[in-house]
């Protein structure tokens, strides 16, 4: 009020004391739920709002200079108005900056005391007045809490956190929030590991996709270009879900990338695969898998259907078939008895033929009522597909 010599405060409003019964404590609960709401809507939404979108924490005093000029004036009777609205301006800057340098509470608490000494003015601005008890009664309130506030100083331990007070179901909630960040970065990592496109393969059309249930699966496919002559393909489907399978899922590729080059074979790659899968598995983990070599030269494709879905085979003229040799999957047997199982099957391709490799995500889909799409559903969708291209062909199916 200094600082504007023709500013002044009013007290032709009348005393609180004429209007509540417990007037010191209505004016305390009056300006406790007044302050906490200006400070709510200034700071925590429209001030950290604005942060938020411009990271930019010097617009917050501002902002709260601005929304006190033009509010406070409404309830404060300071006058003239003009001077009224510029010491409010000046007021919200104060806090603004308080807010910046300290905390919500810290503020909240200095803009209940600022609101006291405003609605309490009556109390020390009149002489005998009815509200000097208010005043009084506001400021013992101030010198208990900070006789309160001392005493915990020097008695009290400093702490970084308060996990006594946190309640069981936030700290659930933080739990669960770390388990789906960490099982996001598993997902990217995951589906990282997949290609992004298949290899271009000289007088082939290739296209494939992998879309995880949840948030990890134990799906696979690769296509590893082998020589200018020869890619190898595979295909498979870890039993279970979520990061077991996908663990195993990784492992598996790891293992055919450095058996694909090594064992021209089908049979002998998967048979290598299967001992190393069994030594490193737990038990009663299993995957189906479907492997084979493409020739580029001869079109053929030599594979084995280790225990998975069978592929469908469409040739140019439209006549479809499944190709459904005998196979175990990985994991479930040991030794020889895989390779006795275990039947290579060569098809020769030719010009317009098509080859459908999927897994159980196709098949047993579901719709709203619980029906699963089912094999002979996807038969009919490959039949009448007219399509040529590949991935026209994979995004029908998905579609």
């Amino acid at each position: 009020l200094n600082i504007f010599p023709d500013a002044y405060i009013s007290g032709e409003i009348g005393f609180i004391a004429d209007r509540y019964i417990l007037s010191p404590l209505a004016d305390l609960i009056i300006t406790l739920l007044l302050g906490m709401s200006v400070i709510v809507l200034v700071f925590m939404v429209v001030g950290n709002q604005l942060y938020s979108l411009t990271s930019k924490k010097w617009l917050i005093p501002i902002v709260s200079a601005v929304l006190f000029g033009l509010y406070q004036p409404n309830f404060v009777d300071i006058f003239p108005l003009d001077q009224a609205g510029a010491i409010s301006a000046i007021i919200g800057l104060l806090f603004g900056l308080f807010y910046i340098r300290f905390d919500f509470l810290s503020v909240a608490l200095g803009f209940f005391i600022y609101l006291n000494f405003i609605t309490s003015a009556n109390g020390w601005l009149v002489t005998n007045s009815p509200d000097s008890f208010i005043l009084y009664t506001f400021i013992t309130f101030l010198i208990v809490i900070g006789g309160m506030a001392f005493y915990f100083i020097l008695v009290g331990e400093e702490k970084d956190s308060l996990p006594d007070y946190i309640p069981d179901y936030i700290e659930e909630q933080a739990k669960e929030q770390r388990v789906m960040q960490e099982l996001d970065i598993a997902r990217n990592i995951q589906l990282a590991f997949l290609p992004e496109s298949t290899p271009n393969i000289k007088g082939f059309d290739t296209a494939a996709i992998c879309v995880p249930a949840q948030e990890t699966g134990g799906d696979y496919y690769d296509v590893i270009s082998l020589d200018n002559k020869k890619a190898a393909i595979a295909i498979g489907d870890v039993s279970g879900k979520g990061i077991q399978a996908a663990f195993y899922m990784t492992f598996v590729k790891g293992v055919i990338h450095s058996l694909s080059s090594i064992f021209p074979s089908p049979k002998m790659m998967l048979f290598r695969a299967n001992k190393l899968f069994n030594e490193n598995a737990t038990r009663g983990t299993f995957i189906s898998m479907i492997y084979g070599v493409l020739d580029v030269e001869e079109s053929t494709f030599k594979f084995v259907r280790a225990g998975h879905n069978p592929i469908l085979y469409k040739k140019a003229d439209g006549t479809i078939e499944w190709l459904q040799p005998k196979g175990v999957a990985l994991g479930m047997t040991k030794g020889d008895l895989f390779n006795k199982v275990c039947e290579e099957y060569e098809v020769k391709l030719q010009k317009g033929d098509t080859l459908v490799l999927y897994t159980d995500g196709i098949t047993e889909a579901q719709n709203e009522a619980e029906e699963f799409y089912d094999e002979p559903r996807l038969k009919k969708l490959i039949k009448r597909a007219k399509t040529t291209s590949s991935t026209e062909l994979r995004d029908l199916i998905i579609e």
